[in-house]
């Protein structure tokens, strides 16, 4: 996706967030065809609402080898880029003062083996240390 249609699909986000506009499934559909694309990878687009799915969508191809189209139920290998997004959650909890760095995962997570994981801490998770 292109810096022209992540720009596009951002400014909808913000649009739909800050002014409480209700865009038609069919209005989000073509906006999300649009950004990607007629000949590109796929990207999926699920809206939600007071913990309500109100819109899933997906254009593009799952594999352009094979011309599989995109579904909203197409499943993305997402690997290590899960990992940013845990560390900015830790990051988020530990301004709230829910947790700290330094807090063994043990505490969190009581049902890791302790003889194992006893030493490791948030710091460890975080930074790919343990």
């Amino acid at each position: 996706m292109n810096v022209q249609a992540r720009s596009l699909l951002f400014g909808l986000a913000l649009a739909i967030t800050t002014t409480g506009a209700s865009p038609s499934d069919a209005q989000l559909q073509r906006l999300l065809e649009r950004a990607v694309g007629d000949n590109a990878p796929g990207c999926a687009l699920s809206v939600t609402q007071d913990q309500k799915v109100t819109f899933e969508g997906a254009a593009g191809f799952a594999d352009l080898s094979f011309r599989v189209p995109n579904t909203p139920r197409t499943i993305f290998y997402i690997a290590s880029d899960s990992k940013a997004f845990t560390a900015f959650a830790i990051g988020l909890l530990i301004q709230e003062g829910k947790l700290t760095l330094a807090d063994p995962i043990t505490k969190w997570i009581p049902e890791l083996p302790a003889a194992v994981y006893g030493s490791d801490t948030i710091a460890d998770l975080v930074y790919h240390t343990s």
